[in-house]
């Protein structure tokens, strides 16, 4: 069933969303602050997040 005046063809999911960031960007370093206020940074590469 397509429903119409819908601008994505794909649910927002935040799956969907980190994929999108592992391709396009997935040897780039993940900043992020705590509540803390202390700064976490992450370096991954490409594909070394787990997800199935």
């Amino acid at each position: 069933m397509q429903v119409l005046g819908q601008m994505m063809q794909l649910p927002l999911l935040l799956s969907s969303i980190l994929q999108h960031g592992q391709r396009h960007h997935g040897n780039q370093e993940i900043v992020s602050r705590r509540t803390e206020g202390d700064i976490h940074r992450i370096k991954r590469a490409a594909g070394e997040f787990g997800w199935r």
